[in-house]
């Protein structure tokens, strides 16, 4: 295999060294997050052609699928195109190796030639780094645990798994020195095949990416290089070119609720332009709407003007209901559980009716 060596916590490892320190490191009592890196590394040196992954279900259930090594390549060589990285660039992974995005990480070390440097993953990972790194990929909301200073420790971050909010957005935009990319992607294309500047609003498809739409207006996406068939999504996207497009929200997350088709993102950019808070919008059965629109904050009521929310959405936008959660639940890659966060607090949590 071409690409078999990595500089890992500072140290070069050969294809054999490496995958010793693997086999060693899988029989001892590792933490889940240690486990599944070396797992990973195992399986990329194993003679096989292919990696085994499971989908999050960004286009349709989550499902088992098989991926030719030489696509992992392509795409990390993509990026590597498009961010500029070179041979002895730090690279800080800490995110968990069961999600496409750590394994991309790592992958992207060994083609790119660049040091890598594994920490545990955790909400704000940045907090014990002291010293400059070159590229990090972090989640939104690793990215909203983080400081301005222990972002700023950081050359180039890309930001992936999920939107980012109007308020992290305008915090991040506000940061010097630091080239700050969003990326769009999922696990069918190897990770992202778009990115945008933090302070553009269009997505940038990489090389050798073509988009274009469906009949609900949601990205369809064709990579001959990371994917054998084009991928449908349920992103609804504005094209803006034949390479460029704005990110409107899921078709999933459209709610139908008195025969008015209604985006949870929309609804969520115009409160998140009043309201500094972590939220979501979704629905719940109604006799008589079907289904009736719902607002969920995460934090105390104390210091919200509901009014301010009244008076930003329109008639039809405005939540039924509104529940107020402690904490909010989290997938595994960083994004909010909308469904598991709603069915845990509708019924023992505080609630406005609008």
């Amino acid at each position: 295999m071409k690409y078999s060596t990595l500089h890992l916590n500072g140290r070069l490892y050969s294809k054999d060294d490496l995958l010793s320190l693997s086999k060693k490191k899988m029989s001892d009592q590792l933490e889940e997050w240690e486990k599944y890196f070396y797992s990973f590394i195992c399986e990329w040196l194993s003679d096989s052609d292919c990696i085994e992954l499971r989908t999050s279900g960004t286009t349709g259930k989550p499902k088992t699928i098989f991926v030719n090594k030489q696509s992992f390549i392509n795409s990390a060589l993509a990026t590597a195109e498009f961010l500029k990285l070179k041979p002895g660039h730090t690279s800080l992974l800490s995110m968990s190796c069961r999600y496409i995005a750590a394994k991309m990480m790592i992958i992207r070390a060994m083609v790119s030639k660049l040091e890598l440097i594994s920490i545990k993953p955790t909400s704000n990972p940045l907090s014990n780094i002291y010293f400059p790194i070159d590229f990090c990929a972090l989640t939104p909301m690793q990215v909203a645990n983080s400081s301005v200073e222990e972002i700023s420790n950081i050359k180039k971050l890309i930001i992936g798994g999920g939107a980012i909010n109007k308020n992290l957005e305008s915090k991040l935009r506000a940061i010097d020195g630091v080239d700050i990319f969003h990326t769009y992607g999922m696990t069918e294309t190897i990770s992202h095949i778009a990115i945008r500047n933090i302070n553009d609003e269009y997505f940038k498809t990489l090389k050798n990416v073509r988009i274009s739409t469906d009949y609900r207006s949601c990205l369809v996406i064709h990579a001959p290089l990371l994917c054998e068939k084009q991928i449908v999504t349920n992103d609804i996207v504005e094209l803006k070119s034949h390479d460029k497009f704005l990110w409107r929200g899921r078709y999933d997350n459209v709610i139908n609720s008195g025969g008015i088709k209604l985006s949870a993102e929309d609804i969520e950019k115009k409160i998140n332009e009043v309201l500094d808070r972590n939220i979501f919008i979704s629905s719940i059965e109604d006799e008589v709407l079907g289904e009736k629109l719902v607002l969920v904050i995460e934090g105390e009521q104390d210091d919200i003007d509901i009014s301010n929310i009244y008076h930003k959405l329109d008639k039809y936008q405005r939540p039924k209901e509104i529940f107020f959660t402690d904490k909010f639940t989290y997938t595994g890659s960083g994004k909010i559980n909308r469904n598991k966060t709603l069915s845990n607090i509708i019924n023992n949590n505080r609630v406005i009716n609008f």
